[in-house]
């Protein structure tokens, strides 16, 4: 689903409760993890949003930051990366894929999505020629 839940959706959540055991669908905990994982947001997603988010006119500058921040925060979280290093292979990669021309793109299709480090990429100096 990829969105924040809705007062619409409290059909669809009752429906996901109404399939666990009561002691499950009484559990705060197991209940939360449940409803974080169906609308949890995917790392393509979050980016999209880090890149693509404008400042709303009615908002500060400060709100803004820490939106952005948000954004961003959560995108590496999904991926998983955690060290400076990390970080620096994921943005690398980032401007590899958006300058890489459409034949490229096409021809690594499957991979593409899942690039977030040119160290295990199918892009290296022995495919990719100027």
């Amino acid at each position: 689903m990829g969105s924040l839940p809705t007062p619409c959706d409290a059909p669809e959540i009752s429906n996901m409760l109404a399939r666990e055991t009561a002691e499950n669908a009484n559990n705060y905990d197991y209940v939360k993890e449940l409803v974080l994982k169906k609308y949890k947001l995917s790392a393509e997603k979050l980016k999209t949003l880090f890149y693509r988010h404008q400042k709303d006119p009615e908002k500060t500058w400060r709100s803004f930051a820490h939106e952005l921040s948000c954004y961003f925060r959560e995108w590496i979280s999904t991926l998983e990366i955690t060290t400076f290093e990390g970080l620096v292979n994921l943005l690398i990669a980032e401007r590899i894929k958006a300058k890489a021309p459409e034949d490229i793109k096409d021809h690594f299709l499957g991979e593409w999505l899942e690039l977030n480090s040119l160290k295990n990429s199918p892009i290296n100096s022995t495919n990719l020629k100027a």
